[in-house]
């Protein structure tokens, strides 16, 4: 992949931040016959991409985020054909689990989903069940759903794919450079970015990208964004029997959990009720290193293990192979940042994926490339606009504890 400055510092758009959301909107830009850069503070993918975990669940709450979904899986299928194994694809399919009347109408609405989306999806006799989960322990009665074309993906080889589809295509990558802030000219247009090493790259748009590090980067110029940093967790067990690297995800409603297999290990997340965050203005550049509380997430998992053991008895004598304690960038609202901002023209931001980063990757860039190449969008993303709450405070704790408890209340 070719690294380096870029030959020319004027460019059509400078995309800021070289993780899964820049990279998939520098992929798209750059196949639209546009100059690009992207820049970036670290190495690509070194951000919050590396600590995702990575599902790639095609049930969703509205056609918006539906669609996202499916631009992602429909990219991700390319990467695969052009070359095999480019982006760590494991199509597992989901089993969706019920239980509780609340948790069986979620499996049936995975179902509904499915099946109005034309994708292979089936209710799960206990049999069948115990055929592709022998781990799994769910009550007979319950609903259980199999959506046979859903997966995971390698978040950092899925963003790699993006980055080289854009550097093939004539994007430029820029390495470890700070863009410290934008540069608006006397009449208020926008015309590049400055970095801290005292140069600059001159741009008729930039589309910002740059995850929880984004709004302190906007609030230089008045922008608050309506999200703050929270804490999103997994860890990974060894010793569960029968388990393979081609087993099923699982959701889970009434454990508050998901799993997948890891190779021969279950990775799975939790939904906690804890709600730890973190301020924007702590956030180092390197988060490898950066912890939130231990002792919480210490009590978190004893909570996980108890919520869990019913559905997969075998936890009690599994060993933690491994902790991920990550930042995701959670909104008040629940809906993602993502669009222009009515007070800067020709910016753009895309961020606050509220934990769906990697699997709304390619909806997030080409929604981005078409606002940065003056078209219309191909989706209604008005419920996503970056400045729809002027009075967000995201650098008070109140406010970044609210949008903790966003997550906490998330389906």
């Amino acid at each position: 992949m070719a690294l380096g400055k870029v030959n020319s510092n004027v460019v059509d758009v400078l995309v800021i931040g070289a993780g899964i959301l820049g990279a998939s909107t520098a992929s798209y830009l750059s196949r639209m016959n546009k100059k690009v850069a992207i820049v970036d503070a670290q190495l690509p993918m070194r951000g919050t991409t590396a600590q995702a975990a990575s599902v790639l669940i095609r049930h969703r709450a509205d056609s918006t985020r539906q669609a996202m979904m499916d631009e992602t899986y429909h990219k991700i299928l390319s990467f695969e054909q052009d070359k095999p194994d480019s982006t760590g694809f494991m199509q597992t399919g989901c089993v969706h689990v019920g239980g509780t009347p609340a948790a069986d109408a979620s499996a049936m609405r995975a179902h509904d989903s499915a099946h109005d989306a034309g994708r292979e999806s089936a209710f799960l006799r206990p049999q069948q069940l115990k055929k592709i989960c022998p781990w799994l322990n769910v009550s007979k009665e319950a609903a259980v759903c199999l959506d046979e074309q859903d997966g995971y993906v390698d978040a950092y080889s899925l963003g790699n794919a993006y980055l080289t589809d854009a550097v093939s295509h004539g994007a430029r990558l820029v390495v470890e450079r700070f863009a410290h802030s934008l540069m608006i000219d006397g009449q208020g247009c926008l015309t590049g970015v400055k970095f801290s090493d005292g140069g600059c790259i001159y741009a008729d748009s930039v589309v910002l990208c740059a995850g929880p590090w984004s709004t302190k980067f906007l609030s230089h110029v008045d922008v608050m964004l309506p999200m703050a940093p929270v804490r999103s967790q997994y860890w990974m067990v060894d010793g569960i029997s029968s388990l393979d690297r081609y087993s099923p995800i699982t959701v889970i409603p009434d454990a508050s959990c998901y799993t997948r297999p890891d190779g021969n290990d279950l990775l799975f997340g939790y939904r906690d009720s804890s709600m730890i965050y973190g301020s924007p203005e702590e956030l180092p550049i390197d988060l490898f290193g950066y912890q939130f509380d231990k002792s919480e997430g210490e009590r978190d998992l004893e909570e996980a293990f108890l919520a869990l053991e019913p559905f997969v008895p075998s936890l009690l004598n599994a060993g933690i192979k491994h902790y991920t304690a990550g930042v995701s960038s959670y909104t008040l609202d629940g809906q993602f940042v993502l669009g222009s901002v009515e007070s800067i023209p020709n910016l753009y931001v895309g961020t606050g994926c509220c934990g769906s980063g990697i699997a709304m990757s390619a909806g997030f860039g080409r929604v981005l490339s078409e606002l940065a190449c003056g078209l219309t969008p191909y989706l209604d993303i008005s419920a996503y606009a970056p400045d729809r709450m002027p009075d967000a405070m995201p650098f008070d704790p109140t406010f970044q504890y609210q949008c903790a408890a966003a997550r906490s209340r998330k389906a």
